[in-house]
């Protein structure tokens, strides 16, 4: 038996958001005012913001 997406634990969540920033995938899969939206959308970001300080970082590598 598998489980849905509704079921997954928040962690599980959280690191799907994550890896959603990546593969472009723009859309929350969960209602945004529930935990599990606000989980997806917070992995979301942490990807966005994680990508930005690498991204200033290599910036600030070649202009030294």
């Amino acid at each position: 038996m598998t489980k849905s997406r509704h079921h997954l634990p928040l962690g599980n969540i959280f690191n799907r958001g994550y890896r959603d920033f990546f593969k472009g995938n723009l859309d929350n899969p969960f209602p945004e005012r529930t935990m599990k939206g606000k989980e997806w959308q917070r992995g979301f970001n942490r990807g966005y913001f994680d990508n930005l300080k690498y991204l200033t970082s290599r910036s600030d590598a070649k202009h030294q």
